[in-house]
């Protein structure tokens, strides 16, 4: 019998986007839940959660090891604190009292910084990327502001070689010149991505429409 289950992607907002299952706990007992992961697109998230759903229905329930999804990586399961649950109200609220939710984690190719570790609970404090999933909007900046990034950035790969920012709710942050920029390693992220990317994200925040800053050695230096 197959394994029957939806799948409901939600959209990055101040926050990274999110997808989770509904119907994956008939079989194994848990519902999957995949936060961040700006590697892949909707459709591969999609594909990803119900490779690991399918997997999980047959792999023991204490510590089970990676899945290969082909294609896409491997992926660690891990541990949801209730809090992560509630805050992203997953599912109906008899799923939430449940608790028992799974975090699909990519470790293979590298994850990026928007991946939160959901096994600490938000009353720890939460994670710099999601803390606006329990806070309100405390930046100078438009809510909907958004940062123009690269794979290499958000992998911390390959850091930041310049931040402008073009309008007044976009910015961009590039590993390399523009013009040598792989067009698809290029990703829209939230805004707030880049306090997790740029120790002084606030300089890049302070940049009036049209001003930007260039790395010079271990410096950053302003320029229009």
């Amino acid at each position: 019998m197959s394994l029957e289950i939806h799948v409901t992607a939600v959209q990055q907002s101040t926050i990274p986007p999110y997808a989770y299952t509904q119907g994956a706990a008939a079989q194994s007992g848990h519902e999957l839940v995949c936060a961040g992961a700006l590697r892949y697109d909707v459709r591969q998230v999609d594909r990803v959660l119900r490779a690991c759903a399918a997997d999980l229905a047959h792999l023991p329930s204490h510590d089970p090891p990676p899945v290969c999804v082909e294609g896409l990586g491997t992926f660690a399961l891990g541990a949801v604190e209730q809090d992560w649950v509630e805050a992203l109200q997953l599912g109906a609220r008899r799923q939430q009292a449940s608790g028992n939710w799974v975090q699909v984690i990519p470790i293979d190719p590298p994850s990026t910084v928007d991946i939160p570790d959901m096994a600490k609970s938000l009353g720890e404090g939460p994670d710099p990327v999601w803390q606006w999933l329990v806070r309100p909007w405390n930046l100078a900046v438009p809510l909907e502001s958004h940062l123009v990034t690269t794979l290499g950035v958000l992998t911390k790969s390959s850091p930041p070689v310049s931040i402008f920012r073009w309008e007044v709710d976009q910015w961009e942050a590039l590993d390399s010149p523009a013009d040598q920029v792989d067009r698809a390693a290029v990703r829209v992220t939230p805004i707030g991505l880049l306090s997790a990317v740029v120790a002084d994200w606030s300089l890049a925040l302070s940049l009036g429409v049209g001003e930007g800053l260039q790395r010079v050695g271990s410096e950053w230096m302003r320029t229009r």
